[in-house]
C-alpha cells in the first residue's frame, strides 16, 4: 500500500496536529480504509477545479446538489503529491479535522476524535467560521451512511451545535 508522509512547508492549520503524529500515519494518504471520503460543498468543488482544472472532475462523486465526495486514487487524495497542493483552499472537511460534526440522537454536536496520533489541534480559531460553512450542509455531513467508517473511532463531545 502506497504511504506518503510529506507536508507542505506551512505552519498553520492541521500542519503542527500532523507533524506531531506518532504513528506516521497520514490521513491525506489512507483515507479510504481508515476515515471517511473527504466531503466538499458545490461551491468548494468550483474552487478547487477552478484550481487544478476540470480533468479533476472525476474526483468528485455527487451525493446530492449540495455536495460531493471526493474520491481518492488508491487511497490517496487526488489533490495530494508530495504535500497538500490545495492546502490553502482545501476544504471544510480538512480544514475541520481532528473535529467533526455529529448527529447524536437528532441533535448536531462538535466532536472531536481521540486519535492515536496523541496530538493536539493547534489552531482552533477557525472553527466556528468552518462549523458554519458545513452547516450548509450538515444534513448531508452527518449522514449515518457516510459516518460508518468513522463511528467506531472514539471521540469527545466539545459542545452542541445550533442550526
Amino acid at each position: 500500500m502506497f504511504k506518503c508522509w510529506v507536508f507542505m512547508d506551512k505552519k498553520e492549520g492541521t500542519y503542527n496536529h500532523c507533524t506531531a503524529c506518532k504513528i506516521k500515519k497520514n490521513c491525506c494518504c489512507d483515507f479510504d480504509d481508515g476515515i471517511d471520503n473527504i466531503i466538499a460543498t458545490s461551491e468548494e468543488k468550483n474552487i478547487l477545479l477552478k484550481r487544478v482544472g476540470k480533468e479533476y472532475e472525476k474526483y468528485f462523486k455527487k451525493i446530492n446538489d449540495s455536495a460531493y465526495n471526493i474520491l481518492s486514487i488508491n487511497s490517496v487524495c487526488p489533490f495530494y503529491k508530495n504535500g497538500c497542493t490545495v492546502y490553502d483552499i482545501r476544504p471544510s472537511d480538512c480544514r475541520l479535522f481532528p473535529f467533526d460534526l455529529k448527529n447524536i440522537n437528532g441533535k448536531y454536536y462538535l466532536i472531536k476524535y481521540d486519535l492515536p496520533c496523541g496530538s493536539k489541534l493547534v489552531d482552533e480559531d477557525n472553527l466556528d467560521s468552518i462549523i458554519n460553512t458545513l452547516k450548509t450542509i450538515i444534513d448531508t455531513y452527518t449522514d449515518k451512511k457516510l459516518e460508518e467508517r468513522v463511528n467506531k473511532l472514539k471521540f469527545d463531545i466539545v459542545r452542541e451545535i445550533e442550526t
